[in-house]
């Protein structure tokens, strides 16, 4: 409960100030402020009590709390329970659904404070309510919302994918020449589709993952694998791309490794996706360094670039869905998934991803996995 001030209170004896304080809390509407005694009955009411829970301070006072309980949170005890830990900790802080006098339920905001005199002696409770149905529904109604935004865009990506493997595999039919010859002409412009296509096709595939890690749908097929081999073709088949930009990539791994549990699929996705990111982002003439190291409990894949670097305002957003940063010198579209995806993968597998990153100082993308034990 938020206390305005309202300046300084006149000097005046003690019995006047608490007339005062008694005076502000009976008329407080928005919240039922009432004492309890140290048994649980009621012996003051104040106007915010009779507005949330509907009874008069006649009616009311000098009845058990446990009347504004439900009868089976009555026979669980939480009654009983939220007084002996209101005195135990000196407050006790609890929700859920409480009782009006005409039986209707409202979704409440309750805590409870142990009153101790000037000797230390236990003289009963505070109890302060608030109803908060109103806000409790609009955040149900908030995660209904956003909970149908999920479903949708996981149905319209599933049902993507078939069309458009279907035309990615009508346009080989013709690049291959086996509906009949095409011109140089069109045979470039069928390639563009092709290409335009198969990436779709993997952001399809990329909305659907990344559904399933948030709702908790998604299976590993975890087995002990060593992530050695696994780097190493990985390097050879994006060395091709990186020579293409005049980019070198320098390979790191140890001698011997020793094996992690994890979906080698997922994981190498990972690792696609970084060593992607650190090539296109390299600047012509730059160097990507990989390398895997080592302690006796974690393994840590390393992807470091010379290129632009992140600027630090935008290195919080890297691994947040559909918040991919504006860094300088990164003129490649994103939908800002691919490290979001990341981020859940290794999170899945118990590990964590990291970016280290300056302006003009190139950036490392790490991610961390424990050892089979």
């Amino acid at each position: 409960m938020r206390v305005m001030s309202i300046g300084k209170i006149p000097e005046s004896s003690g019995t006047e100030t608490d007339e005062l304080f008694r005076l502000l809390v009976t008329h407080v509407k928005d919240y039922a402020i009432f004492m309890l005694s140290p048994e649980g009955f009621v012996t003051t009411w104040n106007d915010g009590a009779e507005r949330i829970k509907g009874y008069s301070s006649e009616e009311i006072i000098g009845k058990h709390f446990s009347i504004f309980y439900r009868s089976k949170d009555v026979l669980a005890g939480k009654p009983e329970e939220a007084l002996r830990q209101a005195l135990a900790h000196g407050t006790y802080e609890d929700t859920g659904w409480r009782k009006r006098k005409d039986d209707s339920l409202f979704f409440a905001n309750v805590v409870y404070s142990a009153i101790k005199n000037d000797r230390g002696e236990h003289v009963g409770y505070c109890k302060v309510t608030r109803d908060v149905t109103e806000r409790m529904r609009a955040d149900e109604a908030l995660k209904e919302l956003m909970q149908q935004r999920e479903d949708f865009v996981a149905t319209l990506a599933h049902d993507l994918k078939t069309p458009v493997r279907a035309a990615n595999m009508a346009i080989k039919f013709m690049l291959d020449g086996d509906l009949g010859a095409i011109t140089e002409q069109q045979d470039a412009m069928l390639s563009t589709m092709l290409q335009s296509n198969q990436d779709m096709y993997k952001l399809v595939v990329t909305l659907l993952d990344v559904y399933r890690y948030d709702s908790g749908n998604k299976e590993l097929n975890l087995s002990l694998n060593d992530l050695s081999p696994a780097i190493h073709n990985l390097v050879e088949e994006l060395r091709p791309f990186a020579e293409s930009r005049q980019i070198s990539i320098d390979l790191v791994l140890p001698l011997t490794s020793a094996p992690v549990i994890c979906d080698i699929d997922e994981i190498r996705r990972v690792m696609q996706n970084l060593l992607d990111n650190a090539i296109k982002y390299t600047p012509p003439g730059g160097l990507v360094s990989v390398q895997l190291q080592q302690s006796l409990d974690a393994t840590t894949v390393l992807f470091r670039d010379n290129g632009n670097g992140i600027p630090l305002d935008e290195q919080a957003l890297l691994f947040e869905r559909f918040r991919a940063p504006a860094a300088s010198g990164r003129d490649y579209a994103s939908t800002g998934l691919g490290l979001y995806l990341c981020r859940k993968i290794v999170e899945f597998h118990g590990g964590s991803i990291t970016c280290e990153s300056q302006p003009r100082a190139g950036s490392t993308f790490s991610f961390i996995l424990k050892n089979a034990s």
